[in-house]
């Protein structure tokens, strides 16, 4: 079984990079239901090795807020903040320092930690480029966007298709 968003992770391993994967233990266990095989001890991948680290997010998804996505967002950040350097901490005690931390945009913030420990960082877009290009648009007033004032404005995006009104999603 192929996991889209781990191609990229599978191109550096078999390059010959010890690539670690990690991800909120939720998503541990939705992973390893879809692959039994995930497991956080190295395995062989090409000419490299890749190995998942799920960590404990101390989010409960009964409380009354558990389904509240930027609420969570916002909770990930600020476990992953203390988390993550713990894990580099721990790969540089094992003899594998981190070298690079890659990270997608729905978690900004690896590129702070990476930076406070003087580690690069890089930024996998993992949405199409012409998601990236309304999003660029619309942050940079380039292009009008539906609004409150004016929800019903169509947005003609450079070498796009026009877009209608109800094809937008709300920012």
């Amino acid at each position: 079984m192929s996991i889209l968003f781990l191609d990229s992770p599978k191109r550096l391993a078999s390059k010959g990079l010890l690539v670690t994967f990690s991800a909120p233990e939720i998503c541990g266990v939705e992973m390893k239901k879809a692959n039994p095989k995930i497991s956080n001890e190295p395995t062989p991948y090409g000419n490299g090795m890749i190995r998942f680290d799920f960590f404990e997010d101390e989010w409960d998804p009964l409380n009354p807020d558990g389904n509240d996505l930027e609420m969570y967002i916002q909770h990930l950040e600020i476990i992953g903040k203390k988390i993550l350097p713990i894990m580099i901490k721990k790969y540089a005690e094992q003899g594998s320092p981190v070298s690079c931390l890659i990270n997608n945009p729905f978690v900004p913030w690896v590129c702070d930690v990476a930076e406070s420990l003087g580690i690069p960082s890089a930024m996998l877009w993992i949405q199409s480029a012409a998601s990236f290009s309304a999003y660029y648009h619309y942050s940079h007033n380039f292009v009008p966007f539906p609004s409150e004032t004016q929800p019903e404005i169509d947005v003609q995006l450079p070498c796009m298709p026009l877009l209608k009104y109800d094809e937008v999603p709300s920012f």
